[in-house]
């Protein structure tokens, strides 16, 4: 029996959305390229603006959601110098998963129009948690403002990190102490918060020397003991797949430096 083949089908549109879009596979293209054995599209509405870009991503010996995701940021990026310095992708994304033996029986999607809905989520407002908060965080002001404007650090996982970072410096980090930064974290209420964290086998003394290192890269800081002379770049995939795997993990941290009880699922 033949073994099957996993394809992953990404559409990414540009901002302003639309009402519908044209999903059929013989849709004419504006320009069609591959990145790593990934192929690309760009499509252009009636009015000749891009409107859409299609990514397929076949047996990915990566998490296929990071990939397309690394690669509509690129094409955003380029498309930003080359295009319209304004042009943006949606957040708003569509899907498809399916499986073939050879390309006779590769899926296809269905003629026709694909109309596109957004989930209106009405948000419930909790009056005693938002009382309880704005008394629990009002003199950590900065803090909470720099946590909160980090939580979806997909965009720039690497600004997120270093805006994160700042949490622990409002806490533990004064400017006339001239000591190594690790050794005053080692020293600080960081230590015992750590401790409560185990991250792919780094906890308490490890945990912090990795959350310093991390921030020293992510500001572009030299260090003798990096492989990399100008710290993380945003345009290596393998760079920002370690930020984006550590930050959920850093906004727990966080979320205990500003509060022992303040747990962040």
């Amino acid at each position: 029996m033949a073994n099957k083949n996993k394809i992953f089908v990404y559409y990414f549109f540009s901002e302003p959305i639309k009402d519908n879009y044209d999903f059929r596979d013989d849709r004419e293209f504006l320009i069609e390229f591959t990145i790593n054995n990934c192929k690309l599209r760009l499509y252009k509405d009636q009015s000749n603006f891009i409107e859409m870009l299609k990514i397929e991503i076949i047996n990915s010996d990566r998490e296929p959601d990071f990939i397309a995701h690394y690669f509509k940021r690129y094409i955003q990026a380029v498309l930003r110098l080359c295009y319209l310095v304004e042009f943006k992708f949606s957040k708003v994304s569509s899907k498809m998963i399916g499986e073939f033996s050879d390309e006779t029986d590769k899926p296809k999607l269905k003629e026709g129009k694909f109309i596109f809905t957004i989930e209106n989520v009405v948000p419930v407002f909790n009056r005693q948690m938002f009382l309880n908060m704005l008394q629990l965080f009002s003199k950590k002001p900065s803090q909470v403002d720099l946590l909160s404007s980090n939580l979806n650090f997909i965009d720039d996982p690497i600004g997120s990190y270093s805006n994160l970072y700042k949490i622990i410096e409002f806490e533990f980090h004064r400017s006339d102490d001239k000591r190594d930064t690790k050794i005053i974290l080692k020293a600080s209420k960081l230590k015992e918060i750590v401790t409560k964290f185990n991250y792919e086998g780094k906890t308490g003394d490890s945990l912090i020397d990795y959350i310093v290192d991390m921030r020293h890269k992510c500001d572009h800081m030299k260090g003798s003991e990096f492989d990399t002379k100008f710290g993380f770049s945003p345009s290596n995939i393998n760079d920002i797949k370690e930020v984006q795997k550590f930050i959920p993990t850093m906004i727990k941290i966080c979320a205990h430096v500003i509060d022992p009880g303040f747990e962040i699922d």
